[in-house]
Order: structure tokens, then sequence, then C-alpha cells
């Protein structure tokens, strides 16, 4: 009974989280817990716990009344998430690189080889789940605080994503396709430093584009001085598109 509980609990906290992602519940947004039992068929306390969880994830707010509310969007929050990546990210990647094994490049090499095809389609369905995977892959050798953090981060990214990019059309893939394959290439290489600053300008380009879209007056000194940090600005110094790009 208690291994069901636990499973139904995590069923409701990945669909609520899948929704909260996707912009099903918007920034801001008061959930209530008994419309969603209602909808499962389940009671209240299922859906407590797994709000509970989603507010540990940073998803939910929990407010003063016992009830929550979805976690807001602010250019602050943008940066202060991308800075995070970096940082953490771009040290996992340098320990872990280096021991990539060649079985992993060919996994890697297949999840690239699958994005690149949704691409062509211009299917982002078809790009999240290989585009994810392939940045976990790459990760493989690092800690499992650095990756389980790096996963959280993760998460965050995408309901900027959802927020910032997918509603603008046509979506620029060009730059995302080629910041993949170079991350693959200092990996078949086993060149830890390359692909912690190749990852520092990806995660850098990408935040930067997308501040630029949603809150060109904001100024973000916080992301500059961590890709100074990582030796990155200069790459960026000549300006950034105003195109989002996918992460």
């Amino acid at each position: 009974m208690a291994a069901r509980t636990e499973q139904t609990v995590l069923n409701i906290h990945g669909l609520v989280r899948e929704r909260i992602i996707t912009g099903h519940y918007a920034p801001e947004e008061p959930l209530s817990q008994l419309p969603i039992a209602e909808e499962l068929g389940v009671s209240r306390t299922p859906v407590r716990e797994a709000f509970r969880l989603l507010e540990q994830e940073g998803l939910l707010i929990a407010e003063h009344n016992k009830r929550f509310r979805v976690a807001s969007f602010s250019p602050a929050d943008l940066e202060d998430l991308y800075v995070l990546r970096i940082a953490v990210e771009s040290a996992a990647i340098r320990l872990s690189v280096p021991q990539i094994e060649e079985e992993n490049l060919t996994v890697l090499r297949s999840y690239i080889e699958a994005m690149d095809a949704a691409i062509a389609t211009g299917s982002y369905d078809a790009w999240r789940d290989p585009h994810h995977a392939f940045h976990e892959l790459l990760l493989i050798h690092a800690g499992y605080r650095a990756r389980s953090s790096a996963r959280d981060l993760s998460v965050h990214a995408e309901r900027y994503r959802y927020a910032v990019t997918l509603p603008e059309s046509p979506i620029s893939w060009a730059q995302s396709h080629q910041d993949h394959w170079d991350l693959f290439d200092s990996a078949s290489k086993h060149d830890g430093d390359r692909a912690s600053q190749q990852i520092s300008l990806h995660y850098g380009r990408v935040a930067l584009s997308y501040l630029s879209f949603s809150a060109p007056l904001y100024d973000p000194r916080m992301l500059r001085v961590t890709l100074d940090s990582v030796d990155a600005s200069s790459e960026l110094s000549s300006g950034w598109s105003r195109k989002p790009r996918y992460s």
C-alpha cells in the first residue's frame, strides 16, 4: 500500500510538473488540490504531497493560507538560473568529459542525430527528449550532487524555453545545432577544458538571447561577471541575437 501511494504521488508530481513547465499552468496562477484530486480520482493527500515536492523544486510557492501558486517569471530569475547552470555544468563537464567512454560517444552521437532529425521537421517535442539526454550523458562522470543540480536547473530552464521561445516563429535552430556538435567534438577528444568553455558559451548565448527578447532594458550584470570568470565573455562581446534559441 505504501509503495502504491508513493507511486501515486510521483505520478501526480510528474503530471503537474509537466503542466507547469509547458505553461498549461501560467506563472502566478493559483493551484488548488481539490480539482486535481477530482480529475485524477484520488484523495487530496497524494496531491498535497506532490505539491510539496514541487515546492521543494521551486516550481510552486506555498501561500500563508495553505494554498499554492505557480512560481513567477522575471528577468532576474532567468539570469540567476543561467548563472547557476554555467557554474554547475562548466565544472561538472570539465570533470566528466575526460572520462567519457567510446560507448557513451556512440550514444551522444545518436542523440544529436535525433535532434537534427527533429530540427529538419521543426518538431520541438521530438527534439526535447534527446536534448535532455545528451546534456545528462555529458555529465555522467560528474558527482551525484552536480548531476542532480544540473537536472533541476534544466527543468526551470525548460519553463523559459516554452514561455520565451516556442511562441515565436520561425525558430532559429542553427546555433543549437552547431553548439551540440562542438560539444560532441570536445567529448570525443576528451577535452574537458574546451567542453567547459563551450557549455558556458552555449548557456550564456541562450540566456542573453532570452533576455534581449523578453526584457531588452534589463542589465545582466551577474551573467557578464560569470562569463568573464570562465573566459567566455569575449566570444559574446560583439553582441547577441534577439532571436531566442533552444538551450
